[in-house]
C-alpha cells in the first residue's frame, strides 16, 4: 500500500446510517508539545479575569514596550507564535539569535500592546506610567524620562524615572486613575529597576486608596536564587529591597511578599492588590522573551549573563555598552598587556548608548558567547569574571579598578552587590566559593521566607494526560470488543485530542456518535478541537479500521482533563427561583443577627453561581455588635474540619497515587517504636463514660495501627485530647483544674517546638477501643495524617500542600495561618468573639480571649500545631475551595493530573459494612446517612464534609456538581448555659444548617418549581417557629428571619 501523505485537516466526507459526521477543528501543532510542559499564558492573555475588575473605573497602566498581550510574534510569513520558546527554542544557538528577528535574520512583528487592548475593550485608560527606559524601552540607561502623551492613543504617559533614580508619582498624578494595571517584562535581578518603579506605584496606591491588578509575566532568570542580600545602607536607584541579587520572583510574587512581609520593606503599607499568575509556569521553566526588556539586553544569553557582568558597571572595564553584545563580553584599554584578554571589541555610539564607556576605544577583554548555557546556569551569580578582571587590573597596575566612591564612602559595586563584602573580600584575596558560601545562609532563609508568596511551584511541570495511549489495541484482553474503546471525562463545549504517528495511517475515529475519518502523515502531531461533540461526564472514544503500511504502526492518542470555566446559572439546569430562595434566607438570616456567608457552586466545569453575604465580623468580645467590611469574593473563611478534606485527605491520596504511601503501612514503621512504646494509661474515674484497657493491651494495638485506619476513623483514638490545656484533669474529665493537671500537655505557645512535642504527646495518648472494631470520629487521626505527610514528604505541610495543589491550580486565597502568610485580619472572616474561652466559661494558661481573626479558631490547631495541621487550621475562600474540591470529579485539571480513577474510588468508597456513611475521611450520603450536610435529595455516592465553623464542601458525581458553602456561625455568643456543649447562637439560624443549600440546589436541579419551594419554606418556619417556643433568644430572631421568606 503506497503511504497518504495527508494531514489530519483533510477530514474526509463520510456519513452512516449509526452516526454522524463531526464537525471537528483540526490544526497541526508542534510534536514537542505533547512531549513538553504547554506554552506559558500570560496575566494579560486572561482578560475574563480582570476586564471584569476595570469596569467603570478610571484605570491608570504601568508599562512599556514589553507589554505585548501574550508574547505574540507575527512571522513575515503570517504565521503566529506565542513566546519567545516557540520561535527561539532553547538551544545554544538560540541564545545568541538577537530579539526581534527570526532564526534567518528577518524581522519580526508583535502583537497587540496591553494599552491598545484595554482601550479597544471599552477601558477608560487615563494615563500610562513608565519607567527608566520610557515608554518605548530605547533610552540609555539612568537617563532622565519626560512624560509624554502617546501618539496613537492619545493617553498621558506619565515618566517615574527623573532626576537621576525612580520617583514616587505626585497627588496630582495620582488623581487620574481609581486602579492600577500593571503588565510589563521584569528579568528578575534586584538592580533591574523595573520593580523599584512598581514599588513607589504600589506605595503611593496604598497611601491614595488605589487598587492594583498585577498581569503577571514569567522571570526568565526565575529558576535560581543568588547573590548576596542587600543591606539597608546601600540603598539606592539600582537596590532598593532587601533580597539577593537573583530573588527568583516573578512582579506578581514579588509585590505579594511586598504587601506581605516586613522582610523586604519592615515599614511597608500594604496596598490592595491582585494578581492574575501565569499559566504553566513555574520556576523551573526557562522562559524566552520576544524583545529586548531593556535597550542593552538583546539576547537570551544577555539575560543570563547579566547576574555576572552587571557587576563591572562604573569600574574600568566596559560590559560592551555600544556594541552588539553587551553583557556578553566584557574588556578594558587598561587590558592591552594581558594575552589571555584575547578578546577586542571598540565601543561606539548607538541607540540605547549614546555615550558608552571607552567611546571608540579599544578594549581587550573576553567573549563569553561561546559559554555552554549549562555553565551559566550551574554557576549563577558568577565572580569569576570579575576576580579575572580585578586581578588583571591589579597586575597591570591600572587605575583604581573600583571606580570612585559616593559620598557615603561606597563604590557602584556595593550598591550593585548590596554591600561592600565582595568588594573588600576580592580586594583581600578571599576564594570565590568562600565569598558565595558566605551567602548561603542567607539565601536560605530568605528562600524559606518567599514561600508562602509564590505563585508558581518550584517543581519541573510534568504534563499529565488524563488519556495517554496507542491503538490499536489499547489493551489486549480476551474481549475483543474492548480493545478499540474506551472513556474520558469532559463537559459539553470543551475538550480537545492530541494525535501522533509513526508511520502514515488512516483510521475511523469516533467521538460519542460521532465520526471523524482520519488519515495521519509520520511524524507529524495534530490537535483536534471536541468541544462540538464533547458531553458533560464520561465520553467515548473508538478507534477502528486501523490500516498503515507497517503492520506493527501505532497512532498516539493524548486527552487532557477538563477545566474550569466561567458560566451561567441560566445555563446550569438549576431553577433561578432556587438559587433566589438560598440569597433571601442567607440576607434575611443576617439581618436578623446572623453573621456571613459565602458560596461557589461549579456545575459541569463551570462557576455557576458565586455569592457572598454580610460583614467580616458582626460582634465583637462579648458578643457586642460592630461594623467591620462586607465580606467579598476573596474573603477567607477557617474552614475547620474541612482542612481534613482539603489538605490531610489531598496529602494522603496524592501519596497513595504516587506508590509513595501503602494504605496498610504501620505508623510505628513511620515514626519508630515510640508511637507505641511511650503510651501511659490514665486511670479514669468515670467508667461509664471511658473504657479503660491494660496498658500493654493498649501498646500493642498501637502497634498494629496503619494509615487506613486513620483516614477510616477506627484507629482507636477518642475524638481528641485537649493537649494544649495545662488546666483540664482528664482522670476526673473536670475542666478549670489546677495548671499543670493535665498529663499530656505538650504546650500551648503556637511554636515548632511545641508542635514537635505535640507528636510526642499523640505518641503518650492511650487509645479508647481496639483499633478496627469500630468507627470514632478523631481529630487526634488526622493530626497524625499531618505528620505523616511530613515524615514521607520531608517536606512541611503546608509547603507540600502549596507545590503540589495551590500553586499548579493557581489558587490564591487559601493557606494556612493567614496571618504570617501575606494576609491581614481583614482578609478573613472572624470567629469566636470571645477567642477559645467559652464566653470566659473556660480558663487555662495562655487562653485567647480576644475575638480570633486571621488565627485558627481549633484549640489543638493553633496552641499545639502553630496553626499548621491535618485536621483544622486551613482557610480559604468558596472559588477556590471550590476549584480545588472540583479535582474529585475527574481527578485533574487540564494537563495536570492530580488523581486517577483508582485512587477516587478507593478514596470515596464505603469502608464498613455497618458505615457506608464514611469513606476514607469522606463522609457519604450513603442511604440518606448525612441529612443534615448533604440534605435528601443527592445521590448515595455524594460526598464532602463539614466543619465546625460553619463550613460544607458537597461533591455529587452523578451531577458533575461541586458547592461550597462558608459561613462563620460562631462569631456569636455562645448560648447561655451551655458554653461547655459549643452551643453557639449562631446555630439558631437556617443559614447556620449548611445541608440547606445543597438540598435546594439539588431541588433546583430536579425541576421544582416556586409553589414547591414556597411550601417548603412554610414546613420550615414551623420547624423554627417550635425552635423558638422552647429556647428563645436567637431561635426566636432566626424564626422571625424566616417569616420574611
Amino acid at each position: 500500500m503506497k503511504k497518504c501523505h495527508f494531514i489530519l485537516a483533510a477530514v474526509w466526507l463520510y456519513a452512516a446510517a449509526f452516526c454522524s459526521c463531526a464537525n471537528i477543528k483540526i490544526k497541526k501543532i508542534d510534536k514537542s508539545y505533547i512531549e513538553n510542559s504547554p506554552r506559558v499564558i500570560l496575566g494579560d492573555e486572561q482578560s475574563e479575569k480582570y476586564l471584569p475588575l476595570l469596569a467603570g473605573k478610571k484605570v491608570a497602566l504601568f508599562s512599556n514596550h514589553s507589554g505585548i498581550m501574550g508574547d505574540k510574534i507575527i512571522l513575515q510569513d503570517g504565521r503566529e507564535l506565542y513566546g519567545g520558546s516557540e520561535l527561539y527554542g532553547s538551544s545554544e544557538e538560540a541564545a545568541d539569535l538577537p530579539f526581534g528577528k527570526d532564526a534567518e535574520g528577518n524581522d519580526i512583528s508583535y502583537g497587540p500592546h496591553i494599552l491598545d487592548f484595554l482601550i479597544e475593550s471599552g477601558v477608560d485608560v487615563t494615563a500610562v506610567f513608565c519607567p527608566e527606559h520610557g515608554f518605548r524601552g530605547t533610552a540609555d540607561a539612568g537617563a532622565s524620562i519626560d512624560s509624554s502623551v502617546d501618539e496613537k492613543t492619545g493617553v498621558p504617559i506619565l515618566s517615574l524615572y527623573y532626576g537621576g533614580g525612580d520617583k514616587i508619582p505626585p497627588a496630582t498624578d495620582m488623581a487620574r486613575f481609581d486602579t492600577l494595571v500593571v503588565d510589563i517584562q521584569d528579568v528578575g535581578l534586584r538592580y533591574y529597576t523595573y520593580y523599584i518603579s512598581l514599588y513607589y506605584l504600589m506605595k503611593a496606591c496604598a497611601s491614595y486608596g488605589k487598587n492594583v491588578i498585577i498581569l503577571d509575566r514569567p522571570n526568565p532568570n526565575g529558576f535560581y536564587v543568588d547573590g548576596g542580600i542587600l543591606q539597608k545602607a546601600f540603598d539606592s536607584n539600582v537596590g532598593l529591597l532587601s533580597m539577593p541579587t537573583v530573588h527568583g520572583m516573578t512582579l506578581g510574587e514579588l509585590a505579594r511578599m511586598l504587601n506581605g512581609s516586613k522582610l523586604l520593606d519592615k515599614d511597608w503599607k500594604p496596598c490592595d492588590l491582585t494578581v492574575i499568575p501565569c499559566k504553566n509556569y513555574t520556576h523551573q521553566t526557562k522562559y524566552c522573551l520576544i524583545r529586548r526588556p531593556s535597550p542593552n539586553i538583546r539576547t537570551m544569553r544577555a539575560v543570563y549573563l547579566y547576574a555576572s557582568t552587571c557587576y563591572f558597571e562604573n569600574t574600568i572595564v566596559s560590559v560592551g555598552r555600544g556594541t552588539e553584545f553587551p553583557f556578553e563580553i566584557f574588556g578594558s584599554p587598561y587590558f592591552k598587556d594581558d594575552e589571555k584578554m584575547d578578546y577586542i571589541f571598540i565601543p561606539h555610539s548607538i541607540d540605547g548608548a549614546k555615550n558608552p564607556p571607552f567611546l571608540e576605544e579599544i578594549c581587550y577583554g573576553k567573549d563569553l558567547r561561546s559559554l555552554p548555557l549549562s555553565k551559566i546556569f550551574e554557576k549563577g551569580t558568577d565572580l569569576s569574571y570579575l576576580s579575572q578582571a580585578y586581578r588583571t587590573a591589579k597586575k597591570l597596575n591600572a587605575p583604581a579598578f573600583f571606580g570612585k566612591p559616593n559620598s557615603k564612602g561606597y563604590y557602584w559595586i556595593d550598591l550593585l552587590t548590596g554591600s561592600d563584602f565582595v568588594r573588600t573580600q576580592l580586594m583581600k584575596g578571599k576564594a570565590l566559593d568562600e565569598i558565595k558560601e558566605s551567602w548561603e545562609k542567607e539565601l536560605e532563609e530568605f528562600k524559606k521566607a518567599r514561600k508562602p508568596y509564590l505563585l508558581y511551584s518550584e517543581k519541573e511541570l510534568e504534563k499529565r494526560w488524563q488519556t495517554n495511549v496507542t491503538f490499536p489495541d489499547w489493551i489486549s484482553v480476551a474481549n475483543y470488543s474492548a480493545n478499540n474503546i474506551l472513556t474520558f471525562e469532559s463537559y459539553k463545549g470543551q475538550g480537545k485530542l492530541y494525535l501522533t504517528a509513526e508511520e502514515d495511517c488512516s483510521f475511523k475515529l469516533f467521538i460519542n456518535n460521532s465520526l471523524i475519518p482520519v488519515k495521519l502523515k509520520a511524524g507529524e502531531a495534530y490537535e483536534a478541537d471536541l468541544s462540538s461533540v464533547t458531553k458533560n461526564g464520561r465520553n467515548t472514544i473508538q478507534l477502528s479500521d486501523f490500516e498503515s503500511p507497517l503492520e506493527e504502526a501505532k497512532v498516539r492518542v493524548c486527552i487532557p482533563y477538563p477545566v474550569i470555566q466561567e458560566g451561567k446559572l441560566a445555563d446550569s439546569g438549576i431553577s433561578p427561583a432556587a438559587i433566589k430562595l438560598i440569597d433571601k434566607i442567607i440576607t434575611s438570616d443576617i439581618k436578623k443577627g446572623f453573621t456571613s456567608a459565602q458560596l461557589a457552586v461549579i456545575k459541569d466545569g463551570k462557576f455557576i453561581y458565586q455569592n457572598q453575604w454580610g460583614n467580616i465580623q458582626t460582634y465583637g468580645k462579648d458578643g457586642v455588635a460592630v461594623k467591620a467590611p462586607a465580606v467579598t469574593k476573596d474573603t477567607m473563611y477557617d474552614l475547620a474540619s474541612v482542612t481534613k478534606m482539603m489538605a490531610g485527605n489531598y496529602a494522603i491520596q496524592l501519596l497513595v497515587e504516587e506508590g509513595r504511601l501503602p494504605l496498610d503501612t504501620k505508623l510505628v514503621d513511620i515514626f519508630g517504636s515510640h508511637f507505641a512504646d511511650d503510651t501511659i494509661l490514665i486511670d479514669y474515674e468515670n467508667k461509664k463514660v471511658h473504657d479503660v484497657f491494660p496498658l500493654e493491651k493498649i501498646k500493642e494495638w498501637k502497634r498494629n495501627i496503619t494509615v487506613r485506619h486513620l483516614l477510616a476513623h477506627t484507629a482507636g483514638f477518642p475524638s481528641g485530647y485537649p493537649y494544649y490545656n495545662d488546666s483540664i484533669n482528664l482522670k476526673e474529665d473536670r475542666f478549670n483544674a489546677e495548671p499543670g493537671s493535665n498529663v499530656l500537655f505538650s504546650g500551648n505557645d503556637n511554636s515548632e517546638e511545641t508542635r514537635q512535642k505535640t507528636l510526642q504527646a499523640i505518641f503518650r495518648s492511650p487509645l479508647s477501643y481496639e483499633p478496627g472494631t469500630k468507627l470514632r470520629y478523631s481529630d487526634i487521626d488526622y493530626m497524625l495524617l499531618c505528620y505523616v505527610a511530613e515524615k514521607i514528604t520531608g517536606q512541611r505541610f503546608d509547603d507540600f500542600l502549596r507545590e503540589n495543589f495551590w500553586q499548579p491550580l493557581g489558587l490564591q486565597h487559601i493557606t494556612f495561618n493567614p496571618l504570617k502568610n501575606g494576609f491581614k485580619k481583614t482578609d478573613c472572616a472572624a470567629t469566636e468573639p470571645n477567642g477559645n474561652s467559652c464566653s470566659g466559661a473556660l480558663k487555662f494558661t495562655g487562653i485567647r480571649t480576644e475575638t480570633l481573626q486571621g488565627e485558627v479558631h481549633d484549640g489543638n490547631a493553633w496552641y499545639t500545631m502553630a496553626g499548621l495541621s491535618g485536621h483544622a487550621g486551613l482557610f480559604a475562600n468558596a472559588s477556590d475551595l471550590a476549584l480545588l474540591a472540583s479535582l474529585m470529579l475527574t481527578g485533574g485539571l487540564g494537563e495536570q493530573k492530580f488523581f486517577s480513577r483508582n485512587t477516587l474510588d478507593l478514596f470515596t468508597s464505603p469502608q464498613l459494612e455497618n458505615h457506608c456513611d464514611y469513606a476514607l475521611g469522606w463522609w457519604r450520603q450513603a442511604e440518606f446517612q448525612t441529612p443534615k450536610q448533604f440534605g435528601t435529595l443527592c445521590s448515595s455516592r455524594a460526598f464532602g464534609h463539614h466543619g465546625f465553623t460553619g463550613c460544607v464542601v458537597f461533591v455529587e458525581p452523578e451531577e458533575n456538581l461541586v458547592i461550597v458553602y462558608l459561613t462563620n456561625k460562631i462569631n456569636t455568643k455562645m448560648v447561655k448555659g451551655k458554653e461547655f456543649s459549643n452551643q453557639f447562637e449562631g446555630n439558631a439560624y437556617v443559614s447556620s444548617m449548611v445541608g440547606f443549600v445543597p438540598q435546594i440546589i439539588m431541588m433546583g436541579l430536579k425541576g421544582v418549581g416556586e409553589a414547591q419551594l414556597k411550601a417548603l419554606v412554610n414546613d420550615m418556619k414551623k420547624n423554627a417557629r417550635l425552635a423558638a417556643d422552647a429556647q428563645g433568644g436567637a431561635y426566636q430572631k432566626a424564626y422571625e428571619a424566616l417569616l420574611n421568606n
